[in-house]
């Protein structure tokens, strides 16, 4: 029997006490309605799928493991229900743009678009600085 249970508080209060996460996502234009409710459920639904269909997994993954015979690979019991499930709960659209029927939720693609946004502010930072220098050698 599986005695796990995802402590989806505990991750909520990282992303929004600790990391200010919604507020950081939602500065960004992709992601303005990203809100700590939105957090929450789909951490409810991912603490739930993992819980009940991941986690059961975790001891005839570790006493199984995958095997390599006859140059294709096998996996313990369960884990190709488990990955059927998982797409069709759509877990992999979540971060698919909405123009591809997603969610358009952040992965660790909403770092890359604030790194983006901060090059952006480098920029217009060091132009402002390069013409005030032009303007103090005039």
């Amino acid at each position: 029997m599986n005695a796990y249970t995802p402590r989806t508080a505990d991750m909520q209060f990282l992303l929004s006490r600790v990391l200010n996460a919604p507020a950081k996502l939602q500065a960004l234009p992709a992601f303005a309605e990203v809100d700590p409710e939105l957090m929450q459920q789909v951490l409810d639904e991912a603490g739930k799928f993992v819980g009940e269909v991941i986690a059961p997994l975790n001891r005839d993954g570790d006493e199984i493991g995958a095997q390599w015979q006859g140059g294709a690979v096998t996996m313990p019991p369960g884990f190709k229900d488990a990955y059927q499930a998982f797409w069709q709960a759509g877990w992999p659209a979540l971060a698919a743009s909405a123009e591809d029927g997603g969610q358009g939720l952040p992965t660790k693609k909403w770092k890359e678009e604030k790194e983006t946004q901060k090059e952006k502010g480098r920029k217009e930072e060091w132009m402002k600085r390069k013409k005030l220098r032009k303007g103090t050698w005039e």
